[in-house]
């Protein structure tokens, strides 16, 4: 509303003073531009980058450049008329160069600016002459520009031109029309009028024209022009190769011969069919992938993130020049849920009729599953795998916490819920054996039957290569058909010219054509669709930050661009109280706009809680979910004073008044009850846990639209993978970060064709107190996982809790979180890691 405002507010002042001044005008008109132009500013090449009006610069995107000639048909069509012009980004020079009837050069030069959103942008320019003796003052243009594009189909514009040397000025308003929302179809309206003097001259004096402007294929535009005041006409064309176009227009004004304008553009790309066509399947793109990948990345750091490589491969999946990928994954980490989004999009890749090729070095099991799409596999000389199986194992703590003198109760009201169980036990239970057993199994028939399937393997060979071989060097990978050939990075190129016959260029993302268009052909600002993280242990003032998610949820529900939210869950877990913090916020936004909750790694417990009121849960085949639970546990002195010869004392007033009250550790501020809880208290904590638990139970119900029963026998704490947790009704699709992004855009009904906007929040602050330099400039920033804060999330967690009840899942399961990454090789292994093989 502010900025509809400012527009009708400027169009006042500025049509007020056009009134008032006197009726001859030096000022070149508005229309004298049109027969170097298909469409005025709502057009395409951003109203011949902002000369027209300066506020279309801001549609600009890359550098480009444009030069014409004009063959006009006074002068028996000899070329009396050029013009170059140059744009950048809310930049632009441009010069008019014409033939004056005296025999000299007359020189138009404008330097343009212009600022705002793809909804409302304005803009100045900058105008000077030379060489004329028809302009008695050749100096000193100067024009505002505004543009208002409030929907796709949609534009006003409004110029006023002023001549400062003799207080003259001019005044244009231009409408574009799109019935289909796109470029496809562009109608357009102007009327211009210089200085009229008196309002009853306004229509007299002005200028108008009427017309279209038409692209049936990408690249090719077909324009007309009609002037009712003289009845003359325009008609034109532009073709577009890609980087280089063409363009011509006829001007016709009742002369004997029509005047002609013929001009060229090279620069940034610009959409072609003619490209598509005959450039299909030319080049491959090249991906090298360093470092682990994350969430967010640093303002310095090279790492990928998970978002911006789902939506490079989608990229060139729907670029025609593209014929396949070749990705360098040596020194490349990621998390396992993670390497699954990235193998399932490069399986859609794949389906597209593509090829994909990848380089390997190291390889684990799970690194290799993501190797193992490729058409091609290419192994370094020097390379090895280590199929070691599956596993989950436990540190228990029991004893050495007894022999520290520290005592510790849990409370276990649930079968499954087993999050002190390495603090209370010296064995993992049975319980815990029995949900392990199923999710090892799960994850065990993903990964052989995708490296069998992709890789054409038999069943007993797979099953050899994970229970006999073990360690694999490039020889024996390749005798095992794991592999394609030997060699490295360089091997690529080779295995490009196998598959395609021929050898072709590689194109990093950077120079993706969708990544160097000339300028936005859509009107208005593109629906938007959030894409809020919600990361880490559950708490209110660190890990997911729940008071600071949870406004984050409220703003992007109040912003009415954002049609649509897609909430990325990855956490174990933590505090009941920031876990519902968040979990309110998404169920109120989503009785507003669509909510859906996308679940990383793990979306257990507390982070399910969070999850539970999405409109669609996406999850994957390796996400851990569920853990419908509370746990409770109670530390205590039970020696450890007097082992270190320390001792405490306290005066108080109340039954109750020394609970909790206890030996502070310094440094840590890790506190030691003095004593375990009285029957009364423990009875209080453990009425306490069966509450939370049957709100637990009720909430999950409401938000998942499912009775209490339904829900009860998914709970009790138990872990569920991503593809049991749907048979179980605690999710809806099977899918990544980049299916929740399609759903939404669906849910928000975005037309197909429509380009989306994605905004990532919550907004990462450039300086915070709580993040050194090293963390500015490299990756470790709050919307990341990081595994220096495993410990302490945890423990700080079981600090503030003072025994109340948690939905948190157990310490091996954060660390299973937050280093959960597919090296590739085992950690602790480096004379593994030094040797090869």
């Amino acid at each position: 509303m502010i900025k509809i405002k400012i527009l009708l507010f400027s169009f006042l002042i500025l049509f007020i003073l056009s009134t008032n001044l006197e009726a001859q005008s030096t000022i070149p008109s508005f229309h004298s531009h049109s027969p170097f132009i298909l469409l005025p500013s709502e057009g395409n090449d951003s109203g011949l980058y902002g000369f027209l009006n300066p506020a279309a610069l801001t549609h600009v995107l890359n550098p480009d450049f444009y030069a014409l000639t004009y063959l006009n048909n006074q002068t028996l069509l000899t070329p009396d008329t050029w013009g170059l012009f140059f744009a950048v980004p809310h930049l632009s020079f441009g010069t008019f160069n014409t033939l004056t009837g005296d025999g000299v050069w007359y020189g138009r030069y404008r330097l343009s600016m212009g600022f705002g959103s793809k909804t409302f942008s304005f803009g100045t320019g900058y105008e000077w002459n030379s060489g004329s003796t028809e302009f008695t003052d050749p100096s000193n243009l100067m024009t505002a520009g505004f543009l208002f594009q409030p929907a796709a189909y949609l534009s006003i514009g409004l110029t006023e031109t002023t001549n400062m040397a003799f207080t003259e000025n001019e005044t244009a308003l231009t409408l574009g029309i799109r019935p289909l929302a796109s470029d496809r179809i562009t109608l357009f309206a102007d009327y211009a009028f210089q200085t009229p003097g008196r309002w009853e001259d306004l229509w007299d004096k002005g200028h108008a024209s009427v017309g279209a402007l038409v692209q049936p294929w990408d690249g090719v535009y077909l324009s007309g022009k009609y002037f009712p005041r003289n009845a003359g006409f325009e008609v034109g064309f532009k073709i577009s190769s890609g980087n280089f176009g063409v363009t011509s227009q006829v001007h016709y004004d009742g002369k004997i011969f029509p005047s002609i304008m013929i001009g060229s553009r090279a620069g940034s790309y610009e959409e072609s069919a003619a490209q598509k066509t005959i450039l299909k399947n030319s080049e491959y793109l090249f991906l090298d992938l360093k470092g682990m990948c994350q969430y967010r990345s640093g303002f310095f750091s090279n790492e990928p993130t998970l978002l911006s490589l789902l939506k490079t491969i989608d990229t060139a999946q729907n670029d025609p020049l593209i014929a396949g990928i070749a990705i360098d994954i040596s020194g490349f980490y990621a998390d396992r849920e993670m390497l699954w989004e990235i193998r399932h999009k490069l399986a859609e890749f794949k389906q597209a009729g593509k090829h994909v090729i990848i380089y390997v070095d190291r390889a684990g099991l799970w690194m290799y599953y993501l190797a193992s799409i490729a058409d091609k596999v290419v192994m370094d000389p020097l390379g090895s795998f280590v199929f070691t199986g599956f596993l989950k194992g436990s540190t228990y703590l029991k004893e050495a916490m007894e022999k520290l003198g520290i005592g510790f109760e849990e409370w276990r009201l649930f079968t499954y819920k087993s999050a002190y169980e390495m603090i209370s036990r010296d064995s993992m239970s049975e319980a815990e054996k029995e949900q392990w057993q199923a999710i090892l199994e799960s994850e065990r028939l993903l990964v052989l039957n995708g490296i069998r399937e992709a890789r054409n393997i038999p069943d007993e060979k797979m099953e050899e290569l994970i229970n006999s071989v073990v360690l694999l060097d490039p020889e024996k990978a390749l005798k095992s058909g794991l592999i394609d050939s030997i060699g490295r990075s360089e091997k690529l190129t080779d295995s490009v010219r196998e598959i395609e016959g021929r050898d072709l260029p590689f194109r990093t993302p950077e120079n993706l054509n969708s990544n160097l268009l000339s300028y936005e052909t859509e009107w208005s600002e593109a629906p938007s669709i959030a894409v809020i993280y919600a990361l880490g242990t559950v708490a209110m003032d660190f890990g997911m930050n729940a008071r600071n998610l949870s406004q984050t949820i409220q703003k992007a529900a109040d912003n009415p661009w954002i049609e649509a939210l897609v909430i990325r869950v990855d956490s174990p877990g933590g505090d009941a109280l920031a876990s519902d913090y968040v979990a309110e916020a998404i169920r109120q936004c989503n009785l507003r706009k669509p909510v859906i909750i996308s679940q990383g790694m793990m979306a257990a417990s507390g982070g399910y809680w969070v999850s539970m009121y999405g409109n669609t849960i996406v999850t994957s085949p390796v996400t851990l979910t569920g853990s419908i639970g509370v746990a409770g546990g109670w530390f205590y002195d039970k020696g450890f004073k007097k082992t270190f010869g320390l001792s405490t004392d306290f005066i108080g007033i109340g039954d109750h008044a020394d609970l909790g009250y206890g030996l502070v550790i310094p440094f840590i501020n890790f506190s030691i009850p003095d004593r375990n809880l009285d029957v009364k208290e423990k009875a209080m904590f453990t009425e306490s846990m069966q509450s939370l638990y049957g709100m637990f139970v009720n909430k999950v119900a409401k938000g998942r639209n499912k009775s209490p029963a339904r829900i009860e026998k998914a709970a009790q704490g138990r872990i569920w993978t991503g593809e049991e947790a749907k048979k179980m009704y605690l999710t809806d699709e099977i899918g990544g970060l980049l299916d929740a992004i399609n759903i939404a855009r669906e849910r928000a009904d975005i037309p197909a064709g429509r380009r989306v906007s994605i905004i990532e929040m919550p907004e990462l602050p450039f300086f915070s107190w709580d993040r050194n330099i090293t963390d500015l400039l490299t990756s470790k920033v709050k919307s990341q996982k990081d595994s220096s804060s495993m410990i302490t999330d945890y423990f700080s967690l079981l600090i503030q809790s003072k025994g109340y009840p948690m939905p948190l899942v157990n310490l091996d399961l954060f660390e299973y979180y937050y280093t959960g990454a597919e090296r590739n090789f085992p950690a602790g292994n480096m004379l593994l890691q030094n040797t090869g093989y």
